[in-house]
């Protein structure tokens, strides 16, 4: 219910979505929910953001296939599965505070730009 009435609010929402066939199966929900919303909030912006990618499969290949089945923009900018990020949770940090990945940072500054941009 929280979901829905934001989602009749917000002009756009941000998506982090995990980059495999289970994460494709689990946004069914989600996609109910976005299309309830989109009745009566027609404008509404849904981008998604691939997250956890992991490079050596073709997991990300797929789900990007699968999102644009579904009519939903998908951020240039992917995340991928980094220990770093994992740190920063555990730590309470940004990995920009905590400066131990630099390929971590790199994407968190390409997702910033491109949500800014």
């Amino acid at each position: 219910m929280g979901l829905r009435s934001a989602l009749l609010l917000a002009e756009v929402v941000i998506v982090p979505v995990g980059a495999s066939s289970f994460d494709a199966a689990a946004m069914t929900d989600l996609l109910t929910v976005v299309d309830l919303a989109r009745d009566y909030n027609p404008e509404l912006d849904v981008r998604m953001l691939l997250s956890r990618v992991d490079t050596r499969t073709k997991d990300t290949g797929e789900m990007l296939t699968f999102l644009e089945e579904q009519s939903f923009s998908v951020f240039k900018t992917k995340i991928c599965e980094r220990v770093a990020f994992r740190r920063c949770i555990s730590e309470g940090a940004t990995v920009h505070e905590l400066k131990r990945d630099n390929a971590a940072i790199q994407e968190m500054n390409a997702f910033f730009a491109e949500v800014l941009g």
